[in-house]
This record gives C-alpha cells, sequence and structure tokens, in this order.
C-alpha cells in the first residue's frame, strides 16, 4: 500500500518537473514571480509588527528590565520626596527584583569650550548600577568625581581625569572624571552620574535646602525605578503605591498605549498601501495560474481521453505550484529579512529584526490558501470543457466575454452615480468612500477591455484594415494575457504613485508639525510664588514673547478612550500666537466664553469616534479636575494630534486656580535655557522645551520616512521585476503568431513598429484606467484611512502624480524593451517548424 502511494507520488513528481523543465524559460520567470509575490506578502504581513517593534526601541528599549517609575512631574505638588514608605509598606524582597530610587534633573556643565546641558543621575553606585546593561567599573565614587556617558566624552573630548564645571543652582562645582561608560540603556546621551551620599552637603547647599540634615537627605529622591518578578500582581502594586503617594505620579515604563497609536498614526497610510499590494499579489497569482492551466489543458485533455481521473491532474498541478513555490517561499524569507535589516542599517539604527513565526506562518497561509483556491478554482472553470476546446491552447476571450464586461461597465457606472447622489447622506462616510472606491477600480479594470471594442468596431466599420488592427488590435480586444497584464500595469503603476505620494505627504507634514508650534519653552510645576517667577521671566532681555497658561499633561477623555499628551488653555489672542491652526468664528467664541466648558478637538475624532460640534465629552484632566464635562466647540486641522484646546483659562474666576505655566518665545534659545537652568533649577521647577519635544516626533517621521523611501525603492523594484516576466510571459505565448507574420513576408521593421504601436495603446489604456482610479482615491483615501483607526488629510499632489507617472513610465519601457529584443532575436523560422 505504502509502496504503491510511494510510486503514485514519484510519478506525479516525475510529470510535474517534465512539464517545468519543457519551458525552462518559461518556469524560470514564474519562479521569480513566486518570489517577488512571496516576499510582497511577507513585507505586507510583516509591517505592523516592524513598527511595534521599532516604536519601542527607540522609545522603550533604554528603560529593559525597569517596569515601573515613580516620580514627580508637572502634576506634582511636591518637589521631591521620601523613599522611606516604600521601604516600610512594600515587600521589597518578594514583589521586586530591584527597586532604585534617583534624584535627577537637567543641568549645564561647563566645559573647556562650551556650556552644555546634561541629565544628571544621582544614587549611590549599588542602584546606579541596576538600571545598566554594561556595569560601571569604579567601586567608590568619591566627592566632587563624575562618570558620564562616551557620547559626552566624544562630543567634547573629555578623557578620564579631566575636570569639568557642574552648575547645580546657581553654584558651579568642579568635577573629576573618574569613569566613561558606553551609551546603554537610560544612561546614555549626554548624561553624567555622581554619588548622591558622598555630595550630599553640596546638593544641599546648590538646591537650597542647607538646613536639611543629611540623613535626612539620604531618603529624598524625585524618581524611582521599579523592576517586578514575573509572578507580581502590577496593578495591585500600582493602586499600593499610588495611595502611599498621592501627590507623585506612578505610571508603567511601556505604554502599548502610545505604541498602538503612534503605529496607527505613522503606519495607516502604509498599511493601506499595503492591502492594495496584497490584491497586486492575488493578481498576479491568477495571471500566472491562468497561463499555466492553458499550457496544461491539452495535458488534461489527453488524460481525460486515456481514461485517467479528475484528482491525478489536481494533484499533478499542485505538485508543480509547490515545487515552484516551496523554495521561493524559503528564498524570500532570506531575502525580507535581508531587505528589513539592510534598512535599518541604512537609516542607522542600532537594532534588527527578524521576521516572527506569526509572519510566516501568515505569509505562508496567505499565498498556500491562494495557490489551492486558484487551483481550485481554474479546475472548475475546465472542468465542463468539451475535449476539443481542451486539446487546443487558447488564450482569447470569447465575445461573450467581452459583452459582459461592457455590461458590467454600464452597471458600474449607474451605481456610482446612485452612491454619488443617494447614499452618501445615508450611510457613514467611510463606507460612503469604500464604495466609490471599489465600483472604481471596477471601471478601471473593465474600461480598457470597453474602449478597445470600441476601437475595434469603428475600425471595422470604417472597414480600415492593417497588419495593427488584424493583430495587435486583435491581441489586445481577446487575449486574456494582454487583459491581465493591463489591469496588473495600472494596480502597480497606481502603487508607485501611491508610495510616491506617502514620501512627499511625509515630507510635507514633517514641515508642518514644526510650524504648528511656536512655544520655544514652558516653565511648569511652579509650586511658589507664581506672578513673581512670570514677572522675572517678562523682564529677562532675550525673551521675545510670554504668557500665564494652563498646560496639562496626559488629559483623559472617556468617550474617547485617548489620553492627550498635553491639554492647553491660555487667553486666545495668544493661543493663535503660540499654536498655529485655523478656527472659525463661532469656535473662537465658544473658546473665550466663560458660560460653559469647551474644548477644541483634532479633527480626526470627529470622523473616527462620529462626534460633532456641541457634543459633550468628559475630561479627566488631573485629580484636582476629575470627570469633567465639556462641550465641543469645534476640531481643529494639524498633523499633530495629541493637543486639546479649552477655554480653561477663563473659566477660573479671576483666576482663582493660578495658571500653572509660562510660555514663552525667545530671541537667544541657548541663553534663554541656560538662565532658566540657573535661577529655577533649584525650585525643581520643570522646563519642557517644546521645540525639542516637536523634533522628537519629527526625528521618528524622519527615520520612519527615510525607512519606507528604502522600503519604497524595494517594493518598486519588486514591481518592475513583476511587469518584466510578465511581459516575457507575454512573448511566449505570442511568438508563434509573431514567427508566422515574419514568415508570411512582414519585415522585422514593420512588425517592430505595430509591437510599438501595440504597446503605445497598451500603456495609453493602462494610464486612462489608472487616472480613472486616481480621481476617485485622491478624495477617498482620507477617509478610507478611518478602517484602519485613524483619519489624515492625505491626498496626492500634482507633482506626486506626474513623478508616479512619470516613473511608471519608464519601468513600463525597461520592461518591454527586453520583449523587443527577444522579437528581434526571434527565431522564427525555428519556431514555425516546432509548430507542425
Amino acid at each position: 500500500m505504502m509502496k504503491s502511494l510511494a510510486n503514485k507520488l514519484a510519478f506525479l513528481f516525475k510529470v510535474a518537473l517534465r512539464n517545468i523543465l519543457h519551458n525552462r524559460f518559461r518556469s524560470i520567470i514564474i519562479l521569480i514571480t513566486f518570489v517577488v509575490i512571496s516576499i510582497l506578502s511577507l513585507l505586507t504581513f510583516a509591517t505592523k509588527p516592524f513598527l511595534n517593534h521599532f516604536i519601542y526601541q527607540e522609545n522603550y528599549a533604554k528603560y529593559a528590565d525597569i517596569d515601573l517609575i515613580l516620580a514627580t512631574d508637572d502634576r506634582s505638588k511636591t518637589r521631591f520626596f521620601s523613599t522611606r514608605d516604600l521601604q516600610n509598606n512594600l515587600d521589597l524582597e518578594n514583589d521586586f527584583q530591584f527597586v532604585a530610587p534617583f534624584f535627577e534633573f537637567t543641568t549645564m556643565i561647563e566645559t573647556s569650550s562650551d556650556y552644555t546641558y546634561v541629565n544628571l543621575y544621582a544614587s549611590s553606585l549599588t542602584h546606579f548600577a541596576k538600571i545598566l546593561a554594561i556595569k560601571p567599573n569604579t567601586q567608590i565614587l568619591k566627592e566632587k568625581e563624575i562618570i558620564i556617558t562616551k557620547t559626552l566624552s566624544d562630543k567634547y573630548n573629555i578623557n578620564i581625569n579631566d575636570h569639568l564645571t557642574l552648575l547645580i543652582g546657581k553654584s558651579k562645582l568642579n568635577f573629576k572624571v573618574i569613569e566613561i561608560i558606553p551609551d546603554n540603556n537610560l544612561f546614555s546621551d549626554l548624561t553624567v552620574f555622581i554619588d548622591k551620599t558622598t555630595n550630599a552637603e553640596l546638593f544641599l547647599n546648590s538646591l537650597g535646602l542647607g538646613n536639611l540634615p543629611n540623613i535626612v537627605f539620604q531618603n529624598i529622591y524625585n524618581r524611582v525605578y521599579f523592576s517586578l518578578n514575573d509572578n507580581s500582581n502590577k496593578t495591585e502594586i500600582i493602586n499600593r503605591i499610588s495611595s502611599l503617594y498621592p501627590n507623585q505620579v506612578i505610571k508603567e515604563t511601556v505604554s502599548q498605549e502610545y505604541i498602538a497609536e503612534t503605529v496607527t498614526k505613522y503606519g495607516s497610510l502604509i498599511f493601506l498601501i499595503m492591502t492594495f499590494i496584497l490584491i497586486v499579489v492575488l493578481l498576479v497569482l491568477q495571471s500566472t495560474f491562468t497561463l499555466i492551466f492553458e499550457d496544461r489543458k491539452k495535458q488534461i485533455a489527453v488524460v481525460d481521453i486515456l481514461g485517467g481521473v479528475k484528482s491525478f491532474t489536481f494533484l499533478t498541478l499542485l505538485i508543480e505550484f509547490l515545487i515552484y513555490f516551496l523554495p521561493s517561499f524559503f528564498i524570500s524569507i532570506l531575502l525580507t529579512n535581508t531587505v528589513i535589516n539592510v534598512g535599518l542599517k541604512y537609516i542607522g539604527a542600532n537594532f534588527t529584526y527578524k521576521l516572527s513565526l506569526t509572519n510566516i506562518i501568515a505569509g505562508l497561509g496567505l499565498s498556500l490558501g491562494c495557490l489551492l483556491n486558484f487551483e481550485v478554482y481554474n479546475l472548475l472553470k475546465i472542468r465542463n470543457t468539451s475535449l476539443i476546446k481542451l486539446s487546443k491552447t487558447s488564450y482569447v476571450h470569447s465575445s461573450h466575454t467581452q459583452f459582459f464586461s461592457i455590461g458590467l461597465l454600464g452597471i458600474s457606472v449607474i451605481m456610482y452615480v446612485v452612491n454619488l447622489i443617494f447614499l452618501k447622506n445615508v450611510v457613514s462616510i467611510k463606507v460612503y468612500y469604500l464604495i466609490s472606491t471599489i465600483i472604481a477600480f471596477i471601471i478601471g479594470i473593465i474600461l480598457p477591455p470597453s474602449l478597445i471594442f470600441l476601437i475595434a468596431k469603428i475600425t471595422k466599420r470604417l472597414k480600415h484594415e492593417s497588419i495593427f488592427t488584424l493583430t495587435s488590435l486583435n491581441n489586445l480586444f481577446f487575449n486574456k494575457i494582454t487583459h491581465h497584464i493591463i489591469t496588473l500595469m495600472t494596480m502597480s503603476f497606481l502603487i508607485i504613485i501611491l508610495l510616491t505620494g506617502l514620501n512627499e505627504y511625509i515630507a510635507d507634514t514633517t514641515k508642518k508639525v514644526r510650524n504648528t508650534i511656536t512655544i520655544d519653552y514652558a516653565l511648569t510645576n511652579i509650586t511658589l510664588n507664581y506672578d513673581r517667577t512670570y514677572q522675572e521671566i517678562k523682564k529677562y532681555e532675550n525673551i521675545q514673547q510670554v504668557n500665564k497658561s494652563y498646560i496639562f499633561t496626559d488629559t483623559y477623555i472617556h468617550e474617547l478612550d485617548a489620553i492627550f499628551n498635553y491639554h492647553v488653555s491660555l487667553d486666545f489672542d495668544d493661543l493663535t500666537y503660540y499654536f498655529n491652526i485655523d478656527l472659525d468664528n463661532k469656535t473662537i467664541e465658544k473658546l473665550t466664553s466663560s458660560d460653559n466648558n469647551y474644548v477644541i478637538l483634532p479633527i480626526k475624532y470627529h470622523y473616527l469616534n462620529n462626534l460633532n460640534t456641541d457634543d459633550k465629552v468628559t475630561l479627566e484632566i488631573s485629580k484636582d479636575f476629575p470627570n469633567q464635562e465639556y462641550i465641543i466647540a469645534g476640531f481643529y486641522h494639524s498633523p499633530i494630534t495629541e493637543i486639546i484646546f479649552t477655554n480653561f483659562y477663563y473659566l477660573q474666576s479671576e483666576h482663582d486656580s493660578l495658571p500653572n505655566a509660562i510660555i514663552l518665545t525667545t530671541i537667544n534659545k541657548d541663553q534663554v535655557k541656560k538662565h532658566l537652568i540657573e535661577t529655577y533649577a533649584k525650585e525643581m521647577y520643570y522646563i519642557i522645551a517644546f521645540q525639542d519635544l516637536v523634533e522628537e516626533d519629527i526625528k521618528l517621521m524622519v527615520s520612519l520616512n527615510d525607512y519606507f523611501t528604502y522600503l519604497i525603492l524595494i517594493l518598486i523594484g519588486c514591481f518592475l521585476i513583476t511587469i518584466i516576466n510578465n511581459a516575457l510571459l507575454e512573448f511566449t505565448n505570442l511568438k508563434n503568431i509573431l514567427a508566422r507574420l515574419r514568415v508570411l513576408g512582414i519585415s522585422l521593421k514593420k512588425l517592430l513598429f505595430t509591437l510599438f504601436t501595440e504597446k503605445l495603446l497598451q500603456y495609453t489604456l493602462t494610464l486612462i484606467s489608472l487616472l480613472v482610479i486616481l480621481n476617485v482615491l485622491k478624495r477617498s483615501l482620507s477617509y478610507l484611512l478611518l478602517f484602519y483607526g485613524t483619519y489624515l488629510d492625505f491626498t496626492f499632489s500634482i507633482k506626486s502624480i506626474i513623478f508616479g507617472t512619470l516613473l511608471s513610465f519608464i519601468m513600463y519601457c525597461l520592461s518591454y524593451l527586453y520583449y523587443f529584443y527577444k522579437v528581434k532575436k526571434m527565431n522564427y523560422v525555428h519556431i514555425v517548424k516546432t509548430m507542425m
């Protein structure tokens, strides 16, 4: 039994291998096509997990094993706290791997040549080593001794035993460099470490805490890092710490919500494009299957005549496809990993990425599922075909198929008009645009053969007969492979334009983000002497404009289930100076009102959550202002979607609740920052450099743009290979006809000119189809992104359409250069002989 099965499988394998080796050139093309398809498939499934990995590495990898942070921040009423309650009320031994308290703030150092801002870490060497991957070699750190990062050392040429001046408060303290540690985890960039205990007296005097006994200062910190044991209950521990420190903030180091939001924000467009790529992959697969099945019809007929069972044909073709597919898929895994990591190296990332088993299984499942479905579909198509038709290889559509296409075109146009007139106000906006897009794609795909049908009818009526009308026009009108190629090219060129448009959109968005916020610095956590501080800053010579403001971080809106990084409220006349947003008069009137609570939200929530002006939402601003109901005054358009604006400034009767921040623009940014640090560092006020925050956001955007630019080139290369492969497959299917024409006396020059005219018409039809789809898609894309959880004001510029079209034309020319070369070098006499 087993031997019989093995013999049967061996025979099926031999038949499949013979079919493949019968036309080696075509088989190589098909294998390359399968490799490209597999790469595109894997990239489609890998994009989202890759972005998750990328954003985690960029933002959270530095925390390593640290799970929680207890800290003072702009919402805290105190500038530091005692860790004694942690020691007395937590099970430090069983719940935590380690607890590492630190005293941290931003200050300045004076090198031999310059001033620069650094992050100062102060604690014991034991606690310092806990948060590092690369531990310090120093065993004891004495008074006025310091450890620095390699980045700081390299940037300012600071070596071991050199001295640098550290500014704490208004004191200038001279420190000796004892060790230089390679950047790792939190200790990176421009960062220094000193021992808190041995420098306690310096700290106390410099920060204005000289009256505090040294022994008390031992337990005083402003930040604590917690690493939990695997079996610890994180939620319970957070609640316990929060109850012990109600005036401080306890939070997780890794925010999955932020990662998900950022992936959605930056990845939604590429996800949408990948969806289109997936459609192209399916089209390429189907066209490849159609070609192979047409070639195998004669074999199917012979098997049927000899009394063979249907399963024989199915298994033979399945083995043949697996011979193509399995090697190509394993090759594509290697190539995809290489492509991804070369891209990371290209943008200077210091981490790598490897396709997960889930990615591979998803790509394999998609490809195998499509392979089986397409095989069954094509077998069912020919099941009831007569033996006479099966015995002839035919790539020709019947006239019935052409009339069906024209009928479908008419129905699609009617459906588009109905959707445009009647459904726009009935269904949701994203469904409306989805329907419009689907209809546009149907029209775009069916339009080329319909136009060819029209051209054929006109030439027939004019009784204009030529080689072009008899051969090329007939090929364009009836040939299945040609129709598949036009559809494939339309989709491929569309994706090229989408990719170039994406690249331009990210570049333009980067400029808009920089122009949206003009604030240089915000001073927050002002716990004492607010008005005095405001007047002092106002009088400083390098200040351009200064204003009182309310700034809250991490405001939660219940109805949106979203946390906003910043909630800003100030005098409206100054708001438009600091934030470049356009608001209508009605919105402005509400924002300056003190009658009701009003909030302005990013426009995406209007579409995502179906919110409208005058709807109500609940804001959880802080512990002092929990669960307050606000009316939506309007929406603002901006690429920055992490800020909300309210009339909180006008709601405070004579400012019973004093503004908690001072915002300003400067004439000399560095000089002002130095002044703010020197003057207010000892007060533990938070200095928020808004432009630095914007630049951090832009840095991520630029990194992703650089990576996607690289990826775009790879994808365009994949599509170029696919188009070239299809052009060569087209040649192998038409060479018999072309050989006959040469035998009948058509000169090579005339034949090439006829083919050139045919390909020019083919490209024109592709371009018409493409423009029909683009005309709808440029209005639909922003709303199609709602299916991916975001809204972006994205459309194609004329520049991106022209550039994408020009690029697609170059690719088209490149793909058919070899086609014409093959025609020129064709041994037409030999081809005709083999046909006999």
